[in-house]
């Protein structure tokens, strides 16, 4: 929490680390996109702006008093490296191989076992899933009705940071296809990457 006054004297904003980067939940802002750019109610127009840019240096996404977050680009976060991106995409590619390897020989605690313990999934339709026990019984119970064959088309990987990357796909099983969202892969401190965020839609094969 730091002290962000111009609105009011007493404003405030809470910064909130994540491995996809900086949030940042303010009243600097009213709206996305830096909107007002004049604040027509602030006490101290001053402050306001020297509030905006100590916000600014800090965060990577911004969430402001009434609307949607957006993405903001601080001009000092630090570049990301080749090494540190071929080594992102390495573990995750690995990790999501092992996922795949384990669904599709009928294992779900090696599916579980790509998760970190609290990982959030959202599998639509079917619904919200925490932890790994959780995950686990979703993935036993599709496995126990036959689901096998799981494949990845055109997957994309975007690695964001030197600890994380998002993959998107679209899927295929023998039994479904759909598409990925967002599956969210932190690196672990052994090196290996783990699912932190799953959120994925599941549509029945018509064949």
């Amino acid at each position: 929490m730091i002290r962000t006054p111009g609105h009011t004297s007493e404003d405030a904003s809470l910064l909130v680390e994540t491995a996809e980067g900086t949030y940042g939940l303010t009243h600097l802002w009213w709206a996305p996109d830096y909107y007002p750019a004049q604040d027509p109610l602030a006490q101290d127009a001053t402050k306001l702006t020297q509030s905006r840019q100590k916000l600014a240096a800090s965060v990577d996404w911004v969430i402001p008093g009434h609307g949607a977050l957006f993405s903001h680009t601080r001009d000092n976060k630090p570049p990301l490296s080749s090494q540190d991106k071929a080594r992102v995409e390495q573990a995750v590619w690995a990790a999501s191989k092992r996922w795949k390897e384990g669904f599709n020989d009928g294992k779900a605690k090696q599916c579980a076992e790509a998760y970190e313990k609290n990982a959030e999934m959202i599998a639509t339709p079917f619904g919200r899933y925490i932890g790994t026990a959780a995950i686990q019984s979703f993935w036993q119970n599709l496995i126990d009705q036959g689901f096998s064959d799981v494949k990845y088309i055109e997957p994309e990987i975007e690695v964001i940071s030197a600890k994380a990357a998002i993959i998107k796909s679209k899927w295929s099983m023998n039994k479904a296809q759909g598409i990925i969202t967002k599956e969210l892969w932190v690196i672990q401190e052994d090196g290996t990457a783990k699912l932190r965020i799953d959120l994925f839609e599941a549509i029945a094969d018509k064949n």
